[in-house]
């Protein structure tokens, strides 16, 4: 009995210098909680990211990253920048995110104008969010600008997986927003966690159950022969379907809940072996259906391309993992600011 509470002893203490290590040096989130309207948000407090990129933040009441919204000033113009981890980015620090560059690039070229954005992305969100959100945005945030940040991954995964709190299905030749009331998490290891042990869900706020599930899992993925390359996965199931009328559904309720405020923002991915590989469908798509519905569109594209062909640096990637791959890094964000810089140039009233 002595031996397995010193061994029961020492695994706990192990683990507690663990979590400890992988806080200060890899990941930290301050877990999660249920906001009435916004669904499952993280809690206010610290959040830091090592694993891909870096940075250390800080998470407000309503989930976002940076500071608490102030109540709008009476000379300010407000951009709120709605998109998934791309725009939530907490693989770059706070002063690199294309959200506060726009930022700062905007207050830059209007001296006499209180120009401010505010960063509402949220990770694995997809436009089934901002759609179902829209009237809280509207009425808490009062955004004079709304930029939506939309990718392809939004149509084949994310806005369809229903096992997201807020997705949509096909009904009929349309589609039906949906809400999951009573959500737990849209981790793999807390899916497991919370279905089977829920009893365990307080685990779930440590670092080192986390980090160390996801490293369970890639383990056993790699051990059962699943390596092929996830790029190649996702262009075979991109090219294999029509995602046009999700598309075009998507871009009409956007429009209808942000009227003129509106302004879809394309993240291209790229093959950076290949940049004469034509464009995606679904970026086809919506250059059509964003012009169709008289809608504003920002498509980074070519400015990604003239980039790395200028300084022969990938805009994804970090130095701690592979370059051309994963998130986008500080170029990608400078380049984002840039081409959302233009657009609102001239377009916001002195």
């Amino acid at each position: 009995m002595k031996v397995i509470i010193k061994s029961l002893l020492g695994m706990i203490c192990a683990l507690l210098l663990w979590e400890v290590i992988l806080e200060n040096t890899l990941e930290h989130s301050p877990g999660f909680t249920h906001h009435p309207i916004l669904g499952r948000i993280n809690k206010p407090g610290i959040a830091m990211e090592a694993v891909e990129g870096f940075s250390r933040t800080r998470i407000n009441s309503l989930g976002m990253r940076g500071g608490e919204i102030l109540p709008k000033a009476k000379n300010e113009y407000r951009i709120l920048c709605l998109g998934d981890s791309y725009t939530k980015a907490l693989h770059v620090s706070d002063d690199r995110t294309f959200a506060e560059l726009l930022q700062k690039k905007l207050r830059s070229l209007y001296k006499s104008k209180l120009i401010n954005t505010i960063n509402g992305g949220r990770d694995g969100a997809s436009p089934a969010y901002y759609i179902q959100l829209a009237s809280f945005y509207n009425s808490t945030i009062q955004p004079d600008a709304v930029v939506v940040e939309i990718n392809d991954v939004d149509f084949v995964d994310f806005m369809v997986d229903q096992k997201k709190q807020f997705h949509v299905v096909k009904e009929n030749n349309t589609f039906k927003p949906v809400y999951i009331k009573n959500f737990s998490s849209d981790n793999a290891l807390s899916k497991v966690i919370l279905n089977k042990f829920p009893q365990l869900s307080f685990l779930l706020e440590y670092s080192v159950v986390r980090v160390g599930g996801e490293n369970l899992r890639k383990s056993f993925a790699t051990k059962e022969g699943n390596t092929e390359n996830p790029n190649q996965k996702f262009k075979k199931v991109l090219e294999s379907q029509n995602y046009q009328p999700l598309v075009d559904w998507t871009v009409q309720q956007l429009k209808n809940k942000y009227k003129e405020k509106l302004v879809i923002l394309y993240l291209p991915f790229f093959d950076y072996q290949n940049f004469n590989a034509r464009e995606s469908p679904i970026e086809n798509s919506l250059k059509a259906i964003t012009k169709k519905y008289e809608v504003n569109f920002v498509d980074p594209r070519q400015d990604f391309i003239e980039s790395y062909q200028l300084h022969h640096q990938p805009a994804y990637g970090f130095n701690n993992t592979t370059p051309g791959i994963g998130h986008m890094n500080e170029i990608g964000h400078e380049i984002i600011a840039d081409s959302l810089a233009d657009f609102f140039k001239e377009r916001i009233a002195e």
